[in-house]
């Protein structure tokens, strides 16, 4: 077992190691956070602007499919949700209860339906508002790890280690 022998050529490299890989996961993980929280927002963007009149008061097109393509999304939301952030579990709840009330007929008839819909969307992505941080500048680049493996000469600590054995 390859990883457990490295433990043993150096335990100080080990640890410094693991904790390199644990903060790449933390990285890692809080990026698909904000992605998520970051698609979320721009659908509720979208409903909110295509439940909303043009100036002039007409309507604008709210299709089937737009509405089945966003009740998949908030479906399917807590599936990608691989941070098992609670944040992103309740954002698909109140998304989901959302669309349940929704009825094409309803929202192409009543302004007062699309204005009340529209209204409950703007709640949550005022729920949002606080949620969406700036990408974090250092994107993970695997290479300067590869490289700092690449030119370390660990000859000695496997020597020692097979004398050992």
């Amino acid at each position: 077992d390859v990883p457990a022998k490295l433990e043993y050529i150096n335990s100080s490299i080990w640890k410094q190691e693991q904790k390199k890989a644990q903060e790449k996961v933390h990285i890692v993980s809080e990026r698909i956070e904000q992605i998520l929280i970051q698609n979320t927002q721009e659908l509720i963007d979208y409903m909110i602007e295509r439940l909303t009149d043009t100036e002039d008061g007409k309507r604008k097109k709210f299709s089937t499919s737009m509405l089945e393509k966003a009740q998949e999304f908030f479906e399917t939301l807590q599936s990608k949700n691989l941070t098992g952030s609670e944040v992103l579990n309740q954002l698909a709840e109140r998304g989901k209860e959302v669309l349940l009330g929704i009825d094409l007929k309803t929202i192409k008839d009543s302004a007062d339906m699309r204005e009340y819909f529209r209204n409950r969307f703007g709640e949550i992505k005022e729920s949002m508002s606080h949620m969406i941080v700036a990408a974090p500048k250092r994107a993970i680049n695997l290479q300067d790890e590869i490289d700092a493996v690449a030119d370390t000469d660990y000859s000695q600590e496997i020597t020692s280690v097979n004398q050992d054995e």
